[in-house]
């Protein structure tokens, strides 16, 4: 089967007047050298109790899989049989002070599940759900060039409360995000295709800009559109003043004969000044067969592609 692949490639270029910061230290890997105890903790979200004595361990991890399997867990067979709890996490980390003035965020895949973070003992959010990712800013709370001590606790204790097993604990990947004041929201850049017909596809690239700083400033946007051979087929340039958060929209018609990669590349400038590579995003987007063409699903009738009753199985 004949698929197109869209391909979106996000270039984020920033200015700012700290440091340049390399993409290998925007979103660094937070996985290694984590603390773990079983069990509640008094003062176990201060820096001040000593954990040495604590199981030191790598995320992800599932504290669930350890215990005991038993049918008198109120987990039930749907979870596994095995024990929920509470569990505690921490990690003690040191940020340079050439990254003061900066954004730093601190981005869970998934913890589950009623999850707290706290950082240097201030509580920054609450989770109580345990199948979604999350972030959290630590700005505020960071101690630069001095130990800064992250505590996670993790509650599973309220049984039953999954239809399959789920496991406890920091089970997902943990990243620390280093951001510009002027900066790509989170998740804030998307590829939709709103109108797909036999010969055509329309192309939407939504970016947002936030900026964090006390002042507005002119970003400059500039979108280059290539085909598969890496040429250009369109280009969008556009200065505007943003305050505080500012959504741009991209608009493309383009729909190859053929299936093809198709990137979009985005740079950013702000007031002017030279421009700080800040990260890079993949988006992939997927159309249906070697044409463009609309894909339903109705529940009496399945899976209809180009208007064709399919049926799949498996």
């Amino acid at each position: 089967m004949n698929r197109i692949y869209l391909l979106l490639f996000v270039c984020l270029f920033l200015s700012a007047c700290q440091a340049t910061v390399q993409e290998k230290e925007r979103r660094t890997e937070f996985n290694d050298g984590w603390r773990f105890h079983l069990g509640e903790m008094p003062d176990a979200s201060s820096p001040q109790p000593d954990d040495a004595a604590w199981k030191t361990l790598n995320l992800p991890h599932d504290r669930s899989i350890g215990g005991d399997f038993s049918e008198k867990n109120p987990s039930g067979f749907s979870g596994g049989a095995l024990p929920g709890g509470t569990g505690w996490y921490r990690k003690t980390f040191t940020i340079g002070k050439k990254l003061a003035g900066k954004k730093i965020c601190i981005d869970f895949d998934g913890v589950y599940m009623h999850s707290e973070v706290y950082i240097n003992g201030q509580l920054v959010g609450k989770r109580p759900y345990g199948y979604i990712s999350f972030r959290y800013d630590l700005t505020p709370y960071i101690k630069f060039d001095e130990p800064n001590v992250i505590a996670v606790k993790a509650d599973n204790s309220r049984q039953p409360n999954s239809r399959w097993y789920s496991g406890s604990g920091i089970y997902r990947n943990v990243w620390l995000t280093v951001l510009n004041p002027v900066h790509v929201d989170l998740w804030g850049t998307y590829v939709t295709t709103p109108k797909v017909t036999a010969t055509q596809a329309d192309i939407v690239i939504n970016t947002t800009v936030k900026n964090e700083n006390t002042v507005p400033c002119d970003v400059e946007i500039s979108t280059t559109l290539l085909d598969a051979q890496n040429k250009s087929i369109r280009k969008t340039v556009e200065t505007l003043r943003v305050s505080s958060e500012y959504t741009w929209y991209l608009s493309a018609n383009h729909c190859p004969g053929q299936p093809a990669a198709m990137v979009a590349r985005n740079a950013l400038s702000v007031s002017g000044k030279n421009r700080i590579k800040s990260g890079r995003q993949t988006y992939r987007y997927l159309l249906h067969n070697h044409r463009c063409t609309h894909i339903y699903l109705r529940c009496r009738e399945g899976f209809l592609a180009q208007w064709q009753i399919h049926e799949n199985k498996g």
